[in-house]
């Protein structure tokens, strides 16, 4: 074979890879160009471009209803967890009555939706804070507050002895009706500890019948449920903007919001394996565990390092540096100690 015939056997291989490239990459291309026309993407509030304070102030993207006497601004937090995270986070500075905000950011015309939320409880005082989904017009309860027409799910404290759950309300042009049984009907989480962070979900899809089911989390992985298919089928909203309404007769404002993410994806699964979930950190080389009446701590070598019961004396648990596994029947809790 002459060398001239091996040169254009190398060209055309040459080329024929480069076309082949050039399909490969306008096809792939083309089919991301396909797919994010159909991909949703969260719309969240971090509040960590707006300046921190110690008083109401202005919140971006957050806007005060005409006639509601709210008052809100952004602070600068730092939490109990291990290790300790500071952010900043949005607190209610009105103390009485019920107050609403409208989240501009989110979209006004929201159908199927997911709304996440992060929530400090920083007192031991009760409490109501929550979202309202679908709003439109004007809400019949509290003509002062600022409530539109939709459904409202509130993260309700009750206090240590009780702990916090939620409740589902329609707010029509009259007045606010829960859709749920009732005080008891929804499950409540009683180990929530002061500055720990939890995480609450709501979801609503539907329009002739709207379903709208909520849990809460202490880890932001695995949910538990609060309220599960409640529905409503009378004169049902179909879509509106997203509010954030407090008060509801509880004047309490000892609880901060943050991570607020918003998607038109609907995700209703209550992925849980650990049936009763371990919320454990560590304060000045203190381990303290909610969630579970008993439990076990193992260092990292599998070593048993101490065991707490309900009929233990003495529950106090003192760590040295390291990492320690925090067990309590399947449920496991990792801490480091620094």
């Amino acid at each position: 074979m002459s060398k001239y015939f091996k040169l254009q056997i190398i060209i055309f291989i040459y080329n024929l890879k480069f076309y082949i490239m050039r399909k490969i990459t306008f096809l792939s291309v083309s089919l991301l160009i396909g797919l994010s026309a159909f991909a949703t993407s969260p719309i969240s509030y971090n509040f960590q471009s707006d300046v921190a304070g110690t008083a109401a102030n202005t919140v971006k993207d957050l806007a005060i209803p005409s006639g509601s006497t709210g008052s809100y601004g952004v602070v600068s937090f730092t939490d109990v967890a291990n290790p300790p995270k500071t952010s900043n986070c949005l607190k209610v500075y009105s103390t009485s009555g019920t107050g609403a905000a409208d989240l501009t950011l989110f979209p006004s015309n929201g159908t199927n939706a997911t709304l996440f939320w992060k929530m400090y409880v920083t007192a031991d005082t009760e409490s109501k804070v929550g979202f309202l989904l679908r709003g439109s017009g004007t809400g019949g309860y509290n003509s002062t507050a600022g409530l539109k027409q939709g459904y409202f799910v509130d993260a309700w404290y009750r206090g240590s002895s009780t702990g916090i759950g939620g409740r589902v309300y329609k707010s029509d042009a009259t007045t606010l009706t829960a859709l749920d049984g009732g005080y008891g009907s929804g499950n409540y989480y009683t180990e929530v500890q002061t500055n720990f962070p939890l995480w609450f979900k709501v979801t609503i899809e539907g329009t002739t019948t709207v379903t709208i089911n909520s849990s809460y989390s202490v880890d932001s992985l695995n949910w538990l449920p609060i309220q599960s298919n409640i529905t409503d089928s009378n004169a049902p909203f179909t879509s509106g903007s997203v509010q954030l309404v407090y008060g509801l007769g509880q004047p309490s404002n000892d609880y901060l919001i943050d991570n607020i993410t918003y998607s038109d994806v609907v995700n209703t699964g209550i992925s849980s394996p650990i049936l009763n979930p371990i919320n454990a950190y560590v304060v000045n080389d203190k381990l303290f565990v909610s969630g579970v009446n008993s439990y076990s701590v193992f260092n990292i070598s599998g070593v048993r390092v101490a065991e707490i019961s309900p009929t233990s004396i003495n529950k106090t648990v003192t760590l040295n540096k390291g990492i320690f596994m925090v067990k309590s029947g399947n449920a496991v809790k990792k801490v480091i100690v620094r």
